[in-house]
């Protein structure tokens, strides 16, 4: 697995919402991320796309604010509301630490 261990600010775009992850025997929280800055993968490539993958606890967080996370940077495959894997997968930042 490529993952890159990164820190980041940012403003949740979206609330946290529950999701079936393929990787994982249980559903996690995801909201979706805006990095105040790019941040690169393993390939070196910038990524602005990404989730925060919360654990099993959105944490009290809310649309809109603004949160100070480290964690890994990986990319996932993804599935889409008709339950197919999306292609190309989509980056999470399975988040270790998060701060408002």
């Amino acid at each position: 697995m490529n993952e890159t261990l990164v820190q980041a600010e940012g403003e949740l775009i979206t609330a946290p919402f529950v999701y079936r992850s393929v990787e994982e025997p249980q559903e996690v929280v995801l909201a979706k991320f805006r990095p105040m800055m790019p941040l690169q993968d393993a390939t070196g490539a910038d990524v602005l796309d990404v989730y925060l993958n919360l654990g099993a606890d959105a944490q009290g967080l809310a649309q809109g604010d603004r949160v100070s996370v480290s964690g890994l940077l990986v990319e996932r495959p993804m599935v889409t509301r008709s339950g197919k894997i999306r292609r190309g997968g989509a980056h999470q930042i399975l988040v270790r630490e998060i701060k408002r």
